[in-house]
């Protein structure tokens, strides 16, 4: 019986070794998933009927509009840093081109779709090298899985790092708060390397 355990505990070490799931494509949809943590806040929706609209995830108007199902990271990207790209010179004119789902689609190398574009971490560090912006991801042990900082970031765009928790084939946007704590985990961990 002892050594059926040990080849159990054997085998269930080398899968979570080999499992990476910043390779996995995120497709599960935002507005339907909620997780606690102390880095997560939700809005409080107090006409809710029943218990799974009680939480509310906040969406810019262009993601309210353009929402693409199953996609969350992809939403996440673009609720993020739409409103962020729309910055405009002292004469008028734009300092960069709108971020709609297609630029972001674009900078990754993927089609845009009406719904199910998953996209996986590894991939989305095509947009965030093109922008300049820095990405954090951490799993529900709180163990920094990826994490990406250009040489110099964006001083026009804010935020300039998506920090974010990657858990059930979902990314959950973390508070700002975290940023310390992230940082802390940064240093430790390129320490190692």
């Amino acid at each position: 019986m002892l050594s059926l355990l040990n080849a159990v505990l054997l085998n269930n070490n080398k899968a979570a070794k080999n499992y990476k799931p910043q390779n996995r494509r995120l497709f599960k949809s935002v507005s339907s998933h909620a997780i606690y943590r102390n880095d997560i806040s939700y809005t409080l929706n107090k006409q809710a009927r029943t218990f799974s609209e009680l939480f509310g995830i906040h969406l810019e108007q262009y993601t309210l509009d353009n929402f693409k199902a199953n996609s969350c990271y992809l939403n996440l990207i673009a609720n993020t840093w739409h409103d962020a790209f729309d910055i405009r010179r002292p004469n008028g004119t734009r300092k960069f081109a709108e971020l709609t789902y297609d630029v972001i689609c674009n900078a990754i190398g993927i089609t845009n779709k009406f719904q199910d574009i998953g996209i996986s971490i590894k991939e989305s560090k095509a947009f965030f090298k093109k922008f300049r912006l820095g990405l954090d991801v951490v799993n529900i042990y709180g163990q920094l899985l990826e994490t990406f900082r250009p040489e110099k970031l964006n001083d026009h765009i804010f935020p300039q790092v998506l920090r974010v928790l990657v858990h059930n084939n979902h990314t959950y946007e973390l508070n700002r708060n975290v940023k310390n704590k992230l940082d802390k985990l940064r240093a430790r961990t390129q320490k190692l390397h």
